[in-house]
């Protein structure tokens, strides 16, 4: 004769008849199995750092279009003393050229910002540092920015934008390091 076997997690068993075979129910998970909740300070650094880095990724080429006029009449008077001078038209082709190059310069330095601000959700400290160490980088080009904004003509969109940005900066490093969200990545870190 043969012994009846413990039936297996995988086992498969008839149901009532007319509704075929179906797999035995997956044993409950503990709740000390499952992830804690995500605080909501965390998403939010998340959400700021994509602002932040949008608002990045637009501030210099808007800058350079706004004060393009400018910009093309400076090099105009500066290529004058040129054995070549440039025409004011080649001087704004210039100035377009220069201001697709930002958008594209800015596209790519904004790649480690968007990973970070995404990964920053899945609890892990490798974001928050990365995102500590280039927001710093940040604050110091918004003073750049800042500084340089004051000195151009049309200073208050630099102003406002070198402003906005610190203030995003700020806001996604203090929010990823509150007691929430350390709470949070401590405990994902040991799972």
């Amino acid at each position: 004769m043969t012994e009846p076997q413990e039936p297996s997690r995988y086992q498969v068993t008839q149901m009532q008849p007319g509704y075929g075979w179906a797999p035995v129910p997956m044993p409950s998970v503990t709740p000390y199995e499952l992830k804690p909740p995500r605080p909501a300070t965390l998403t939010t650094a998340s959400w700021v750092w994509l602002a932040a880095t949008l608002l990045g990724v637009l501030s210099m080429p808007l800058l350079l279009w706004v004060n393009s006029e400018s910009i093309a009449t400076s090099i105009f008077e500066d290529s004058r003393h040129q054995p070549e001078p440039l025409t004011l038209e080649e001087a704004r082709i210039t100035v377009t050229v220069l201001v697709f190059l930002a958008l594209f310069g800015a596209l790519v330095l904004s790649i480690p910002f968007v990973i970070g601000a995404l990964r920053l959700r899945s609890g892990k400290n490798w974001p928050r540092v990365m995102l500590s160490v280039l927001g710093g980088v940040t604050l110091i080009y918004d003073l750049a920015l800042f500084a340089g904004s004051l000195a151009a003509g049309q200073w208050q969109y630099g102003v406002v934008m070198a402003v906005a940005t610190a203030g995003l900066t700020i806001a996604g490093i203090v929010l990823m390091f509150l007691p929430p969200s350390n709470a949070y990545v401590s405990m994902s870190d040991f799972r």
